[in-house]
């Protein structure tokens, strides 16, 4: 997988998107993560997960107002390797 002349990528896994952007040495990641068809009721779930990102290896979950869906957003040093991946 490369990423275009605009320095970004996406692919797609069971309908749910992935998009990357590199941009001042690092790799932005937004993932999505499904639509909970309930957001007020999982957004307490999401904001511990978020405190202090221990469980979510420093990433932030939020939920997009336009669609619902929750979304994992990570931002990586552009030289990560993939046994960051393993861990």
């Amino acid at each position: 997988m490369e990423l275009s002349s605009e320095n970004t990528c996406a692919v797609e896994f069971d309908g749910l998107g992935v998009h990357f952007e590199a941009a001042n040495g690092e790799l932005y990641v937004i993932a999505e993560l499904g639509n909970p068809g309930n957001p007020e009721k999982i957004a307490p779930a999401l904001l511990k997960g978020n405190f202090p990102g221990a469980k979510t290896a420093g990433a932030t979950l939020s939920i997009d107002p336009s669609t619902g869906c929750v979304l994992l957003h990570m931002i990586l040093d552009e030289e990560v390797n993939y046994d960051y991946f393993e861990k």
